[in-house]
This record gives structure tokens, C-alpha cells and sequence, in this order.
């Protein structure tokens, strides 16, 4: 295949995480390959309780578990540190294998019940953290549960747990990093601020003084024609040597000194509630109203379809972003669909 027609490539694949995927027993199978590649997610059918592999370049499913969970409440909390399958119906948690592709043994952390607690995987173990009670913990792997002082943190998306494991937050208008040796403020003033994390580096915008900053860098001053108040911030993804954010047609990636990509895309018209996912050559714009996925060549400043895929109207979307590949989940539903630039180098 020519590299230019590589180069326009994106595959989007529906999964049915219902059907017939591959028969195992209800306690996994011995993996013939004993790594999971990072092309690969897992995600919960809800509706048999069990949890499936999917493959994001081949659009197949790999290996389904039984959790033993029809009608419970089972979310997957992953990154490249590890799987975690939770149960908050019963609060307990299990690794996932990933050379052997079997559950481990229940864990009981009575934190995970409560719907506000997010929870990450690091390679220390599972951080959980509840902004509604401030409490928070490390679970390493075998060992006993280590409290983490968080005191203050700020609600729902203004606190975040980044793959190293640390907590980051924006509360009293501080955006502070927490982890169990203590907790660090790296910017203040911040009364009307919005975080994302790209890897475990957050990009901030100081909404109120427009203006950006990733990591520790400089603080950049937003473009003119930026509409503060309608800006979309890229879903956490990969580390990357700056960050995206968008507004209406246009695509900035904001560097540690400065604005390092500027693109103008016609007819791309972000609004403040759709999801932005970017990673590598890997981009889509998931708009909630209607609801629906369209494919970028942030590269070349193009739509590559006007729409890709429909989501059932009604269904919350969970995207989630790593290097040359974009994930989206109908966590009500029982479709996932996996955007991937083919072949590229």
C-alpha cells in the first residue's frame, strides 16, 4: 500500500462485546502470547457481568471474562501500570493478569462504594480517591492499605489521578500534586481553571486571565480568537510534548514555551460539551448532541469523514486516549468503537 494512502487510513471498529468473541472458562484461559499489547482495552458488558479484551488494530475481541457480576456495578480502571476490575456494588476490587488473562482475588476496599471515589492504576499500586470525604489511599499490590493526606481537593473533573500514580487538583484556587510523601502547589490564583493530564504532566487554563500551561513551563497567552468560555480540553492521554485544546475550528497544541501546532479546520465547530481525544496521529472529535464520532487529520487541518459512527441517542460516551489510538465506549451500551491510523510510522 502506497504511504499515502497509508497515511489517510483511520479504521473505526464496532466491537460487540456481546456476541461470540472466543469461548474460555469462566476462570480465563493460559494465554499463548503471555504480554497484552498496548493496542489492546478492556470494558465491561454490563449486561452478562463479564469483562472483554478488545484489540484496537484488529477490531476483534481477544478473551472475555466471568466476573460473576450480572446486574452489578463493575467499572475497569487501567493504564499501562495495570487492570483493575471494581466492583462498587460490593466495593471490592481485582487485578487482571495480563499474562494470563485471569481475575485475581477480591479485594475488600470500602472507599470504591462511593460514587464520587475515582480510582487509577499505577505501577505502585491502585490510588483511590474520594474529593466528597478527602479521603484518599494507595493499595499496593499484597500490601495493606497507605492513607494519602489530600485535606482539600476540588470535585469531579477539577481532581485527577495521573498514571505515576500521583492525585493532582485544583481546590482554594491551588493546582497541587498529592501523592503519599506529601503534597506539592505548582500554580495559585486560579479561581476559574479547568486541568487535563497528558501522561502525568496536567494542561491547565487559567480561564479567567487566558491563558495555558503544561507541566511546569510557561504560562501562554491564548489566542485571540479563542472563546474562553467554549474551549474543550483534550481527554487525558499519552505523554506528549504539548498538550490540545480546541475551539470552534480551530486546534491548539500548547508546548511547555509556547503554542507548538495552530490548526484550522473547517467545518469542525467544537462546542463546550463535546470530547476532544488525541493521541499521535490518532484523533476524534465525539460530539454529544447529536450524538455522534468524527475522524481528524489534525496533521494536514481536515475532517476526514463529516461522521464515522453513530452512538445510541442518550448514551454516555467514555473516550479514552493512547499513542495512535482513540477508544469510545458506550458504557450504557454494548458498542465500542477504536479509531486507529493504520500503518503509520
Amino acid at each position: 500500500m502506497p504511504w499515502q494512502r497509508v497515511l489517510s487510513v483511520l479504521a473505526i471498529v464496532a466491537v460487540g462485546l456481546t456476541g461470540a468473541i472466543v469461548a474460555f472458562r469462566a476462570d480465563g484461559f493460559a494465554a499463548i502470547d503471555a504480554t497484552v499489547p498496548r493496542a489492546t482495552r478492556w470494558f465491561v458488558d454490563q449486561a452478562s457481568g463479564r469483562v472483554v479484551l478488545a484489540d484496537g488494530f484488529s477490531g476483534r475481541g481477544l478473551a472475555r471474562l466471568d466476573a460473576a457480576g450480572e446486574g452489578r456495578e463493575l467499572e475497569v480502571a487501567q493504564n499501562a501500570g495495570g487492570v483493575v476490575l471494581l466492583d462498587r456494588s460490593n466495593a471490592t476490587a481485582r487485578a487482571i493478569d495480563a499474562s494470563s488473562l485471569r481475575l485475581g482475588p477480591a479485594r475488600s476496599i470500602g472507599l470504591i462504594a462511593e460514587p464520587t471515589t475515582q480510582v487509577g492504576v499505577s505501577p505502585a499500586g491502585l490510588v483511590a480517591v474520594d474529593p466528597a470525604s478527602a479521603q484518599a489511599f494507595l493499595l499496593p499490590p499484597g500490601g495493606d492499605p497507605i492513607a494519602i493526606d489530600v485535606a482539600a481537593v476540588g470535585d469531579g473533573p477539577t481532581t485527577q489521578i495521573a498514571p505515576d500514580g500521583s492525585i493532582w487538583t485544583i481546590a482554594a484556587g491551588r493546582l497541587s500534586r498529592i501523592t503519599t510523601t506529601g503534597r506539592q502547589t505548582l500554580a495559585t490564583g486560579l479561581s476559574n481553571a479547568r486541568f487535563t493530564l497528558v501522561g502525568s504532566q496536567p494542561l491547565v487554563i487559567d480561564l479567567d486571565r487566558r491563558r495555558a500551561r503544561l507541566g511546569s513551563g510557561d504560562w501562554i497567552d491564548l489566542p485571540s480568537t479563542a472563546i474562553v468560555d467554549e474551549l474543550v480540553l483534550q481527554v487525558p492521554g499519552p505523554s506528549a510534548e504539548c498538550g490540545w485544546l480546541a475551539g470552534d475550528d480551530q486546534l491548539w497544541c500548547i508546548g511547555e514555551r509556547g503554542v507548538d501546532v495552530d490548526v484550522t479546520i473547517d467545518g469542525l465547530d467544537v462546542d463546550g460539551a463535546d470530547q476532544l481525544a488525541i493521541g499521535g496521529d490518532a484523533a476524534a472529535l465525539v460530539r454529544r448532541s447529536p450524538a455522534e464520532i468524527v475522524r481528524l487529520d489534525w496533521r494536514h487541518g481536515r475532517i476526514l469523514d463529516d461522521v464515522v459512527a453513530d452512538a445510541t441517542a442518550g448514551v454516555s460516551l467514555a473516550v479514552a486516549a493512547s499513542t495512535d489510538l482513540i477508544w469510545v465506549d458506550e458504557t450504557d451500551g454494548d458498542r465500542v468503537w477504536a479509531v486507529n491510523p493504520w500503518g503509520v510510522s
